[in-house]
């Protein structure tokens, strides 16, 4: 599995199409939080730009949580991720 090394979460698997995000998230196994009877603890939604100014990262982050939302009555965190990568900048939003 992939960690999120910046977060108490790993990737558990791609979510379906339609969902409002790219994948579910559930804490790593060394956490207190782990359930191995409930592993789907988060939401992520990723996007990438190959170059932007600081305005056009924060317009995509926008958008983004407006396309998440989709999924707000999980009632679970919701986290996103833009980076550009011509200067690599990322900007993560945890709602």
């Amino acid at each position: 599995m992939l960690t999120l090394e910046l977060t108490e979460y790993e990737i558990i698997e791609q979510a379906i199409i339609g969902t409002g995000f790219d994948y579910w998230l559930g804490f790593k196994e060394d956490s207190p939080k782990y359930d191995p009877d409930n592993f789907l603890n988060a939401r992520l939604e990723i996007s990438g730009m190959n170059k932007g100014t600081n305005a056009d990262i924060s317009r995509k982050i926008r958008q983004k949580i407006k396309q998440i939302r989709v999924s707000n009555h999980l009632e679970i965190p919701g986290i996103v991720i833009v980076t550009e990568f011509s200067h690599p900048t990322s900007k993560i939003i945890i709602q």
